[in-house]
């Protein structure tokens, strides 16, 4: 019995030695990956020009944060915040699956149905007399899956006009939707996917008939329900940096600085959200790998996928319901493949001064977030490109993903 409890005891000893060394390697792993990743994001923000990044990495074993650069002075940390400009849309699709699985709205019905009331108080317009006969017949799952051919207010000409005027004039989400249906018609409901921002700040208003008539309550709408896991706020009226800690440039030729500017511009349900980027990664892992926060129909619907076939994106992107499948390998960027190394499910965001792109990596059932405070000097697949290449070299030993640029001929 004494030689049995000896033994016992040296088990129980070699036992504890062997976890505090696996956790000593898993230490030194997390280490390793944590530099990989500084890496990274060091040289996106000197190819940059400097700009301010921060990136997320989140797995079975947690998250991991950094951060590079600068925006004008300050240097960016990791928890400082970002727009995230149209990831916005994978939330903003979340609460339509959402009150479509509790019964407060039918995919099927039209778009009509929810948002005449609204434009009528605030308009004095059907949706119909707005955008025409040709959206007699369009569903919400039209829009929320990118199949409605709505014209973008998302071009060159508005948005000169909304930067140039932000500091003046707050857009609303009525005066963006009047705007878009000044645009030409793309094809009829149902007949193409064509990206089209109008969409998601339509998906805004169905969602705010679900809580009031009057488009005028649009600050009202909560779109806080669909983050139980993670904590992003949601520009209104109120000036950007009421929750944005890091100012973003803007391309416009003049490097307007976004920051303080009534937050109208950035389309409300389209691309308000403000977020660190450890908040989305944790979103889109419970979403993507937890599956915690819808039930498995309607995670389904979201992930039902179709080629891009008119419009940007063609060609190279596949969108569901405010996520996309795309390839991030430069030379490999055609016809992405779900279970290819370097295509992600997710979503990207271009917002006036601000780049980002989340999501989920299959292969590793790991997801990530990024946020530069820049919207030019350098491409967002590239970053993401080069963060599977870090991760994968550490954990599997070798980069997975090509991520050098096609030989440009001359």
């Amino acid at each position: 019995q004494c030689c049995f409890s000896l033994r016992f005891r040296l088990a129980g000893s070699m036992a504890r030695a062997v976890a505090a060394a696996v956790a000593l390697a898993a230490a030194a792993g997390r280490l390793e990956l944590r530099l990989a990743l500084q890496g990274v994001v060091d040289l996106q923000s000197k190819l940059g020009g400097g700009v301010a990044i921060q990136a997320t990495y989140q797995d079975a074993e947690g998250q991991i944060t950094v951060a590079a650069g600068k925006s004008g002075n300050q240097s960016a940390t990791t928890e400082d915040t970002f727009l995230f400009g149209s990831a916005t849309k994978t939330f903003t699709a979340t609460a339509i699956m959402r009150a479509y699985k509790a019964g407060k709205l039918d995919l099927n019905a039209t778009v009509s149905t929810y948002v005449d009331p609204l434009l009528m108080k605030g308009a004095n317009q059907t949706f119909v007399e707005m955008y025409g006969p040709n959206a007699t017949n369009m569903t919400v799952w039209h829009l929320v899956s990118m199949q409605s051919g709505i014209p973008d207010f998302d071009v060159p000409t508005f948005d000169t006009l909304m930067l140039t005027t932000a500091k003046t004039h707050s857009w609303t989400p009525l005066e963006i939707l009047q705007y878009g249906a000044k645009q030409p018609w793309i094809c009829m409901p149902g007949e193409c996917v064509y990206y089209s921002s109008t969409n998601f700040v339509m998906l805004g208003m169905v969602l705010l008939s679900l809580q009031s008539g009057d488009p005028a309550d649009w600050e009202q709408l909560d779109q806080h329900i669909v983050t139980p896991h993670s904590s992003p706020e949601y520009l209104d009226e109120e000036p950007a940096n009421k929750y944005l800690t890091i100012p973003g440039y803007s391309k416009d030729g003049n490097g307007t600085v976004i920051f303080d500017q009534p937050s109208g511009m950035h389309g409300w349900t389209c691309g308000n959200m403000v977020a660190n980027t450890r908040d989305v990664a944790q979103y889109m892992y419970a979403l993507l790998v937890e599956r915690s926060i819808l039930d498995e129909e309607t995670l389904r619907l979201m992930t039902d996928t179709r080629p891009i076939s008119i419009g940007w994106g063609t060609g190279i992107l596949e969108y569901g319901s405010g996520l996309f499948i795309q390839q991030v390998q430069p030379k490999k960027m055609k016809a992405p493949v779900l279970g290819e190394w370097g295509t992600t499910l997710g979503h990207g965001g271009d917002t006036f001064g601000f780049v980002s792109d989340q999501g989920w990596i299959p292969q590793l059932n790991a997801t990530w977030s990024y946020a530069g405070a820049s919207d030019t000097g350098y491409w967002s697949f590239s970053l993401t490109c080069n963060m599977i290449s870090a991760v994968t070299k550490v954990l599997l030993g070798n980069s997975t993903v090509d991520c050098s640029f096609r030989e440009i001929l001359v």
